[in-house]
């Protein structure tokens, strides 16, 4: 704002120079910027300081010169780090078969077994045929806790 401002007024000053004393065949903006020969300096009404006498400033104490630094004692050698002892192979493991629906319906505990095993699935499908949209699915769960099998199956779709 106060830049926009400072623009304004001096655009403004240079044209009211221009036409006040613009050239003398009175073709005030003919030349620019115009001719400054009738300008009379205007001082300002304060003056900036004089930082460079060397009175300016109030003496200094006197300060003692810090001491000097001891010299530092030399780092300890580093310890060795033992080298990384290598990892052993690690065993096979034998693929297990997947467990289906049928594997957790079908699994009755024995003897000193706890069981508890579950299956949740889900699908949809969804067709536009002409226009009209058509879609179905379904979600089933089971659960199975060693001895009760609850299955259970939600089919949707218009």
């Amino acid at each position: 704002m106060a830049f926009t401002t400072c623009a304004l007024i001096v655009t403004f000053m240079t044209i009211t120079t221009a036409a006040i004393f613009g050239e003398p065949n009175n073709n005030h903006f003919q030349r620019f910027p115009p001719r400054m020969h009738k300008i009379h300096h205007i001082k300002p009404k304060f003056s900036m300081p004089d930082f460079d006498r060397e009175d300016f400033l109030p003496p200094m104490p006197h300060m003692p010169r810090m001491p000097h630094m001891p010299p530092m004692p030399s780092m300890p050698e580093m310890p060795s780090i033992p080298a990384m002892p290598s990892m052993p192979d690690m065993p096979s493991i034998p693929a297990m078969p997947p467990l289906t629906h049928d594997l957790i319906r079908a699994h009755v505990a024995g003897d000193n077994e706890k069981y508890s095993g579950s299956s949740y699935s889900s699908h949809s499908h969804s067709t536009i045929i002409n226009g009209k949209e058509t879609f179905e699915g379904s979600v089933s769960s089971l659960i199975n806790d060693g001895h009760h099998v609850e299955e259970k199956i939600m089919e949707y779709g218009n």
